[in-house]
């Protein structure tokens, strides 16, 4: 007997659309979010590569600033985090260079997109595992050349452990069958 397991998928909490409306792909407009300094938001009509299954328009948005804040509001405890970036205005490296916090940690240091995506209109992601929130996720950028910027943030629960595997007990089929019979299987035993 085989018993199987389908795996269990994270069940997300928020995925956020920096500088952007929501999407049909479930995706919140850009909300929970403070800066100081300069700041802003931008779009872009541009194809971006390496978007993966993310709809182009979380990509293809941006909430920028100096120092830029965000607090998502989800329940206290462990979540992994991906933060999506697409550079949409420099052509070149060396044009943005910042920090990236998640929950006060430097996750980032000196993170340029530009490289990071191969380029212009490019997508990357990173992703942070087992992050411990209390009191609402903080994720901060703060630029060092040029401007903080990001494109989505998506936070989901942790992967909840496998199921243990489950305790089978066969009980072996007995068979009693007279010597040189045939048994109901039509398995003659001599």
């Amino acid at each position: 007997l085989r018993v199987l397991y389908m795996p269990i998928e994270p069940s997300v909490q928020e995925k956020v659309n920096s500088g952007g409306g929501a999407t049909s792909d479930n995706w919140d407009a850009d909300a929970g979010w403070s800066s100081s300094g300069t700041q802003g938001s931008g779009d872009t009509d541009a194809f971006i590569e390496n978007a993966g299954d993310v709809p182009q328009a979380v990509y293809q948005t941006r909430r920028w600033g100096s120092t830029l804040n965000y607090t998502i509001d989800v329940p206290d405890g462990e979540y992994s985090v991906r933060l999506h970036f697409a550079e949409l205005y420099s052509s070149s490296a060396g044009r943005r260079s910042f920090d990236v916090y998640i929950e006060g940690d430097k996750v980032l240091s000196n993170f340029e997109i530009f490289p990071a995506a191969g380029g212009k209109n490019r997508a990357v992601t990173r992703t942070y595992e087992n992050v411990s929130v209390v009191g609402g996720l903080q994720v901060k950028g703060i630029a060092s050349l040029g401007i903080a910027q990001f494109n989505g943030i998506e936070v989901w629960t942790a992967e909840p452990p496998a199921p243990p595997e489950p305790e089978v007990q066969v009980n072996p089929l007995s068979v009693s069958v007279p010597e040189g019979g045939t048994s109901t299987f039509g398995v003659s035993l001599s």
